[in-house]
């Protein structure tokens, strides 16, 4: 039997086409329009036909979270989720050749005529059953859709939509740098990419450079020069398990002062306090 962590892990591992507005979103999408109709009782079989109810349902949900330029298609994420495996496509008789010849089925109306229905696999179909594994599926499928450039999480982001009240220390093209809100000590100091993306190994090369020419460069010498710290801390949090909250790539530059805590002795190591001291 495959477990939770196992389709968790298939969740954040989809095979995802790459457009123009970034890895496409439909698969993620379709499996958050599963997770509703199972969640309002209208998955009772593991028998996943093309309905116009459940077109209707997609449109819903792609409308509620994808805001760039993408083409909304229900056909091309049920064809291709076949690849991820936990999703086979069951075709009408006389047309399994048709349907193997395939590389792609991007007309809802074609997929109609060859598939009669799609299943999930059984230990998934089991879990959608489970209220508290059905949302921890869901979440993941928001943290996958809040590390892209599109969607719902984009729209409510606050680095995307700085406070003019909040001043920016420096900027340059691709970066800024502003003030922590909720500072750790004096002069905390957040580098942000001006470009939407969940952590830093999704930047490209010019934008780590940018985001380290204002670490070092310029955000370095101001805090010296306005707080004359004894020492800095700088850092990323990459995903929930290591404490991030806001998906937009940020780095923090903490200054550090002599006696600011008992014993400084490990630095970053004290993420995992245990471990803190060596």
């Amino acid at each position: 039997m495959k477990s939770l962590e196992h389709y968790l892990g298939c969740f954040r591992h989809l095979r995802r086409g790459v457009t123009p507005f970034g890895p496409a979103p439909h698969k993620l999408i379709l499996l958050l329009t599963f997770l509703d109709e199972a969640e309002r009782g209208h998955l009772p079989l593991n028998r996943i036909a093309l309905t116009e109810d459940l077109e209707r349902r997609f449109a819903t949900i792609w409308q509620e979270q994808i805001t760039t330029g993408h083409r909304m298609s229900l056909a091309l994420p049920f064809f291709h989720l076949q690849h991820d495996g936990f999703w086979y496509l069951h075709a009408r008789p006389g047309q399994l050749g048709w349907l193997v010849a395939q590389t792609s089925v991007s007309s809802l109306n074609s997929l109609r005529n060859a598939v009669e229905y799609a299943s999930l696999e059984d230990d998934l179909f089991d879990l959608l059953g489970n209220a508290v594994a059905r949302e921890q599926l869901r979440q993941t499928l928001l943290r996958e859709l809040a590390r892209t450039e599109y969607g719902a999480q984009r729209a409510s982001c606050p680095f995307c939509h700085l406070d003019d009240r909040r001043p920016l220390l420096a900027e340059n093209e691709l970066a800024v740098a502003l003030l922590d809100a909720y500072p750790v000590s004096k002069g905390h100091t957040l580098i942000i990419p001006r470009r939407h993306v969940a952590d830093c190994f999704s930047l490209e090369r010019e934008e780590l450079l940018s985001m380290q020419r204002l670490s070092v460069l310029c955000c370095r010498e101001l805090l010296r020069e306005r707080h004359h710290p004894d020492g800095f801390n700088l850092g990323l949090n990459v995903d929930a398990a290591a404490g991030q909250t806001v998906f937009h790539c940020h780095m923090h530059l903490i200054p550090r002062y002599l006696g600011d805590v008992p014993e400084p002795r490990g630095g970053v190591r004290g993420v995992i306090p245990s471990r803190r001291q060596y």
